[in-house]
């Protein structure tokens, strides 16, 4: 195998069995080029000279997942938790993919989760390292199952245990200090968000041809939604009355707050000031959609309504709003008004 390099890369060049091999080991360090194809080397001579299937790396794997799933509304947290696997799987000389074992992604969770937050310190929540694992479960799946690149039963990562669903909501009168204690911009965008149960990136990027006024609706593109299907929501008074009030001529967007064009996040020190002004503690953003959804629960709406309504594609997603009615079981709690009726205005005796 000869080894050169060619600008800032270092390249091999061999062959077996007259069939000769030109790879380039992507990197501009000697050390770890030579090592890198010194393993494609050896994979070349098992295929070439021993006929044995090709063995595929985990960069092959994440590569083309990410290249099929770029419709995703979640295609921007894929490439992080991509990068970040990618990192530390090197780090732990983990290449291939039948290297990936099950002990081996626990070591790295476990490690994870007991690494400091870069922001504010304490220790990583379960939640967040099981979305880590989350992609890493759905590329080992694919290379295992659909592109049939190892043989056998994929392996199966667990999650880190302790992860608590989470459903803030806001009584009205809270909405309403966070209102107050917001920006103009940022204030009818929350209120919107309270009033649509719209995610926070279809109020970010929503376009004046999204709303028909005349028809008091509000129209979301598949390609904008979670569930990747178009979303057609009524408008109330008080959504409107917030579109009323940013409507301009100047501009496509809505909320057009960031010189002209559209926000990706909301200010998370914009936020935190408005949280402390009005009062407010552990409350983020999404929290607007599950304060929406509870206000129409508490008042009755029915859970496939509301799955409609919300662009749920999943019941499940639904039902943890499911306890927020409990009327209809109202007049089976009253059954013990009657049983107990003759003693209402008795004195209870005990007898011994």
């Amino acid at each position: 195998m000869k080894v050169s390099q060619r600008g800032q890369v270092w390249w091999g060049r061999w062959s077996v069995n007259g069939k000769r091999f030109q790879i380039s080991a992507g990197t501009s360090d000697e050390k770890l080029a030579r090592e890198i194809l010194s393993r494609k080397y050896a994979e070349s001579f098992r295929e070439t000279a021993l006929g044995e299937k090709p063995r595929k790396t985990w960069v092959e794997a994440v590569e083309r997942y990410l290249n099929e799933h770029t419709h995703l509304k979640s295609y921007s947290s894929y490439e992080v938790h991509a990068i970040w696997w990618s990192d530390v799987l090197r780090k732990a000389g983990l290449f291939y993919l039948d290297e990936i074992t099950p002990d081996a992604v626990k070591a790295i969770r476990d490690a994870e989760l007991a690494r400091p937050k870069m922001r504010g310190g304490g220790k990583r929540s379960a939640g967040d390292v099981n979305r880590k694992i989350a992609l890493l479960r759905a590329v080992i799946n694919a290379a295992y199952r659909e592109y049939r690149w190892v043989d056998g039963v994929a392996p199966l990562y667990r999650f880190a245990t302790g992860e608590k669903a989470r459903m803030r909501c806001l009584k009205p009168d809270e909405v309403m200090r966070l209102v107050r204690a917001l920006p103009s911009g940022y204030a009818d965008m929350a209120m919107l968000a309270v009033a649509t149960g719209l995610r926070r990136r279809n109020i970010l990027r929503m376009r004046w041809d999204q709303i028909d006024f005349t028809r008091r609706l509000v129209k979301v593109d598949g390609m904008l939604m979670k569930n990747g299907e178009t979303l057609v929501l009524p408008l109330n008074q008080t959504a409107l009355d917030c579109l009323t009030r940013v409507r301009n001529d100047g501009s496509d967007w809505v909320f057009p707050l960031n010189g002209g064009r559209p926000l990706n996040e909301v200010s998370s020190k914009i936020w935190s000031r408005a949280l402390a002004k009005a009062g407010l503690r552990d409350l983020r953003w999404h929290d607007l959609r599950h304060t929406w959804a509870s206000i129409l629960r508490q008042s009755g709406v029915p859970i496939d309504v509301l799955k409609e309504m919300g662009g749920w594609k999943d019941a499940r997603m639904v039902e943890r709003y499911a306890h927020l009615d409990v009327s209809h079981l109202s007049q089976h709690a009253s059954v013990m008004d009657s049983a107990f009726a003759g003693a209402v205005g008795r004195r209870l005796v005990s007898v011994a």
